[in-house]
């Protein structure tokens, strides 16, 4: 059985962290790490899919030029974390911002 941690997002949202989401996300070639927590509860952008997958994006920033995406998913009635990036490709975020929905 796999371990999983619920945590909410800042508009309420109950998201199930997986297990590869609950140690420290750390930044290659970088002592810089943060908590996969903070990117849900604290994100600097969340964007909602639009073409019916039921999938959200939550981006944070980690100093001022690094990146954690974390993408979820809906199954049933909850939102369960499907994978995460770190530094994601500057195409990605900006597939992001012209496919999905800015919701914070």
């Amino acid at each position: 059985m796999s371990i999983t941690k619920t945590v909410y997002d800042p508009l309420g949202n109950a998201i199930i962290l997986s297990s590869d989401l609950l140690q420290l996300i750390c930044i290659p070639n970088s002592d810089l790490c943060i908590d996969a927590t903070l990117v849900i509860t604290h994100p600097a952008m969340i964007f909602e899919s639009t073409d019916g997958s039921l999938e959200k994006y939550y981006l944070r920033t980690v100093e001022w030029d690094n990146f954690i995406l974390i993408a979820v998913k809906k199954v049933g009635e909850n939102f369960i974390s499907d994978y995460f990036q770190v530094n994601p490709p500057r195409e990605r975020i900006l597939g992001l911002i012209k496919n999905c929905r800015q919701i914070k």
